[in-house]
């Protein structure tokens, strides 16, 4: 039997039960390989450890032809936006259970290829249960393991940092300084979109700054100060966009800071630990925003639950290396938390966004006019000219003299 044999027919079955049989070009599956890196002092050469691996992924440009080409399309087009995890009989790997996410795009060409459509759609292999069993209100069950991990690492904030001597002190003071006017200085803006987190968020500011100038500076206070100014600003009106520049800056200071984590000594292990709780609260603050933010689109929130593992990710790299160079016990229980919260607010994200409008594109085969093109898309012109307009970036020719044939448009359905 030669591999010609072996090549099944490419199909999926949406989570309703809709099969669509199709043809294909070439193929492609993709995964990602987790792991940390440690560099040791005075050794040469990085130790990897492999911590397993994402699901993998099938990128595909599915074509539809036939005399029903048209209806077999729509038809497909429909079953990808049903929630839930269909399956995926790919023509070499076998049938794997899939979620598709991203873009979705559509093409046709009336012209020159008539009678086909073409998708470029990804598939996401998917494990069965995507949080853990028992789970009925993402929400609560969020809000609630951001509050657990809080005091977690609060705890450990407490339990580790030592400031025995006057200099580990003043050392303490000057890095929690440059840490609360940093956060302040991020989230600001995200705060003033709401006139009474705005001002709660001040207080806590002024609160800080004059003890922490004052030299007044208690560890169990300092940490419920620093969370309080760290998610304040997360309950704003912001829009996701905005939150996820402000805190992904906190984290960038923090785990770019110099000097940290190259000697084991107490301001060394000072300096570490408060980097490490602000990280993990501008984190928290993040996963808070995923239930006071607004999302539109699913694209939207399928890149916001991205952004929180990839920023979860991140922090969690950091943490690891350092914890093994200054010989910190790390004893696991905010670890799992972490992960736990991270899983939460990704799985909310995902179930949000299935209820939300998918990301469509097709290629303008003739020129149109933006306002026959919004009445064909979206049925009406007054409520979402303005979008159509944002949401491809438009420029002044193309609203004023048309789009041209080649051009491609995203509308939401």
């Amino acid at each position: 039997m030669s591999w010609q044999d072996r090549v099944k027919t490419a199909a999926y079955t949406s989570p309703g039960g809709v099969r669509t049989e199709f043809t294909f070009e070439a193929l492609r599956r993709e995964l990602n390989l987790r792991g940390s890196q440690y560099n040791f002092i005075d050794e040469q050469g990085t130790y990897i450890q492999g911590t397993g691996s994402s699901g993998r992924s099938f990128p595909f440009n599915v074509i539809i032809n036939g005399t029903d080409y048209d209806i077999d399309a729509e038809v497909f087009f429909e079953s990808l936006r049903e929630p839930g995890t269909g399956t995926l009989e790919h023509p070499l790997y076998g049938t794997v259970n899939v979620v598709p996410l991203g873009t979705v795009v559509q093409l046709e060409n009336l012209v020159s290829n008539a009678n086909q459509a073409v998708f470029q759609v990804t598939f996401w292999e998917s494990i069965t249960e995507l949080f853990p069993s028992g789970v009925t209100n993402l929400t609560s069950s969020l809000l609630s393991g951001v509050s657990e991990f809080a005091t977690t690492v609060t705890n450990s904030f407490v339990d580790i940092l030592n400031f025995d001597t006057q200099i580990e002190f003043i050392t303490i003071i000057n890095h929690a300084i440059d840490v609360t006017n940093t956060v302040y200085g991020a989230l600001t803006e995200i705060a003033s979109t709401g006139a009474n987190i705005f001002d709660a968020f001040e207080d806590v500011f002024d609160g800080m700054k004059s003890s922490l100038l004052s030299n007044e500076f208690t560890p169990t206070t300092f940490a419920g100060q620093l969370i309080a100014l760290t998610h304040g600003p997360a309950k704003s009106k912001s829009d996701w966009d905005a939150k996820q520049e402000g805190y992904q800056a906190i984290v960038n200071f923090v785990l770019t800071m110099d000097d940290v984590a190259e000697t084991r000594d107490s301001r060394s292990v000072n300096d570490f630990i408060l980097n490490d709780l602000t990280a993990t609260v501008s984190l928290t603050g993040l996963i808070i925003s995923t239930v006071t933010t607004t999302f539109v689109t699913r694209s939207e929130a399928i890149t916001a639950a991205q952004s929180i593992i990839e920023m979860g990710d991140q922090i969690n790299t950091w943490r690891e290396t350092n914890y093994e160079n200054l010989d910190v016990t790390d004893t696991g229980e905010s670890y799992q938390q972490w992960q736990e919260a991270v899983a939460l607010a990704a799985a909310y994200l995902v179930d949000v966004g299935f209820s939300l409008a998918q990301e469509r594109i097709i290629l303008l085969d003739r020129p149109r006019s933006i306002i026959d093109l919004s009445a064909e898309l979206y049925g009406e012109v007054e409520n979402r000219l303005d979008f159509l307009i944002s949401s491809n970036d438009m420029t002044g020719d193309e609203i004023i003299e048309g789009l041209q044939p080649g051009r491609q448009v995203k509308y939401y359905v």
